[in-house]
């Protein structure tokens, strides 16, 4: 819309010569501005009225309903005085009309439909009125008008910016493998099994290095849609290679199908420990099995295969020579022996089992294992001798003279019951804890009980006219089932260093000091 600047006075001579010049009232002022809004756009524009103009125009002018109008809004009362009008590009502009009251017509900067101007002769002002008119005290300016424009009269609201996170990203469902024809199935084999060649470096040269990854990188791509027979050929050649590619080994063993994993979960000695700790943490038997079967299995994996508690499992892991089982597993494995005699045999003939454990199976063990025990862990010898004594210097009772009527009257009061008294007695000669000569007595199977005799210094004679009445009364020492030719060779077996070195590590382990403390 061409914008029309205007600045001219109003001549009150041109007004008509009847009329008494007045103010125009605030009343007649709205009125006008009401049938301005309601006016075409074709009659907004007004020629100058009060101006010398041509007497035809005049007449022409008079002759319209807004001339007719307006004559009846301002011939009733005066004209107002001539005041200068304030030049104003349109728009916005203000026109003040008169001092008393002060009102100004406030034109807010919209765009509005094209206005079409009627050409009159000079002088030709063209008066174009916007529409909407909004009246404002100038004294008292109002506050900035809501956040909505009318445009022809239609409110329009602005729109709210766009919120992008709150919208929800619809993600796109993951195709499914189409089914292939059985030829297809035989090509796409075809190609898996010259891809594996290829990875593998078979054939004639062995193939670069960059090929053998680009060929691996693409049966990881190719892998969802790869049949199981091609999957299980893919795994066993993975386990054979001394460096397969890991992307590719960890897909694989956490295949659902134990034929694919399976492979590389027992056979595949290039797997990172952390690859395995997930499959551990699932807990399957049949995996943590093909784990504990590996030929090379580190002391964390065993350590976790240990806490599983799985005695199937156990029994396979104690079972494998090859298994670095560290010294705590040891203890838990002990724990879990007692409950679970079947895991006894093969943790006490394992090359690395310590010997403070062995010391401590033994009292589970039955009696074969416990005659294995005895000799395989205590032995005569000069060096052996003088750690032990270095190790009993200081010990109570260690080195005193030990009568063999104090022995037998402490085990007297045991055969009738009362095992805390004997125990106090035998302790002070033996230089062992009190508890540790209660869980001897608590031990019915008899080698515990001569070990104790033979650091006490009974002589064969006097155990053999004693064993007869050790597995008599409520009270028994020893298992009446027991036969005494075994005891006695028990006790023949036995000497005075190894008998001693057995007492020792039994009251550590009551103790729990040395080999058996907390922190260890």
């Amino acid at each position: 819309m061409k914008d029309v600047s205007f600045s001219h006075t109003l001549d009150s001579s041109a007004a008509p010569p009847s009329a008494t010049q007045r103010r125009v009232s605030a009343d007649s002022f709205r009125r006008l501005t009401s049938l301005l809004k309601k006016a075409e756009p074709s009659a907004l524009v007004i020629p100058e009225i009060f101006a010398p103009t041509p007497q035809p125009i005049i007449e022409a002018f008079h002759a319209t309903p807004v001339a007719q109008e307006l004559a009846a809004i301002v011939q009733p009362e005066a004209l107002v005085e001539p005041e200068p009008i304030v030049t104003a590009a349109l728009p916005p502009a203000a026109i003040e009309l008169s001092p008393e009251p002060e009102l100004a017509l406030v034109l807010p900067e919209i765009e509005v439909a094209p206005v079409v101007a009627v050409a009159l002769p000079e002088p030709e002002i063209e008066l174009l009125v916007p529409e909407p008119v909004v009246l404002a005290a100038v004294a008292e300016p109002t506050p900035p008008p809501p956040p909505e424009i009318k445009v022809n009269h239609t409110p329009i609201r602005r729109q709210a910016k766009r919120d992008e996170f709150a919208e929800v990203l619809a993600v796109p469902k993951k195709a499914a493998a189409p089914q292939l024809t059985p030829q297809q199935e035989i090509e796409q084999a075809e190609v898996g099994r010259s891809l594996i060649d290829m990875m593998s470096g078979a054939g004639a040269g062995g193939g670069q290095p960059h090929e053998r990854s680009l060929a691996a990188d693409t049966l990881l791509r190719m892998l969802p849609r790869l049949s199981q027979a091609i999957r299980v050929v893919l795994a066993q050649r993975l386990a054979m290679m001394d460096a397969p590619p890991p992307f590719l080994v960890s897909q694989l063993l956490v295949d659902s199908d134990l034929a694919v994993s399976g492979p590389l979960l027992e056979d595949c000695m290039h797997i990172a420990d952390e690859n395995l700790f997930p499959v551990i943490a699932h807990g399957n038997p049949d995996r943590l099995r093909l784990i504990a079967r590996r030929r090379r299995l580190s002391p964390a994996v065993a350590e976790a295969l240990i806490g599983t508690a799985d005695t199937s499992v156990l029994l396979t892991l104690v079972r494998n020579a090859a298994a670095e089982i560290p010294q705590e597993g040891f203890a838990e494995l002990g724990k879990v022996a007692e409950s679970n005699p079947e895991l006894l045999p093969p943790i006490c003939i394992r090359h690395d089992l310590p010997i403070h454990i062995a010391f401590e199976l033994f009292w589970a063990a039955p009696v074969q294992l416990r005659r294995y025990l005895l000799t395989r862990f205590l032995t005569d010898s000069e060096n052996l001798t003088r750690i032990l004594r270095i190790t009993m210097q200081g010990e109570d009772g260690c080195g005193a003279s030990i009568a063999v009527e104090e022995i037998g009257a402490a085990l007297v009061l045991a055969l009738a019951g009362q095992t805390e008294e004997a125990a106090q007695r035998i302790s002070k000669c033996v230089g062992v804890t009190p508890a540790t000569v209660e869980r001897i007595f608590a031990d019915t199977q008899g080698e515990a009980l001569m070990a104790l005799l033979k650091v006490a210094g009974v002589s064969r004679a006097d155990l053999s006219s004693a064993l007869p009445q050790l597995c008599v009364g409520e009270h028994a020492l020893t298992d009446p089932s027991r036969v005494y030719e075994e005891l006695q060779a028990v006790f023949d077996q036995l000497s005075f260093t190894k008998a001693r070195i057995l007492l020792t590590y039994w009251d550590w382990a009551i103790t729990q000091s040395g080999p058996y403390a907390r922190q260890h």
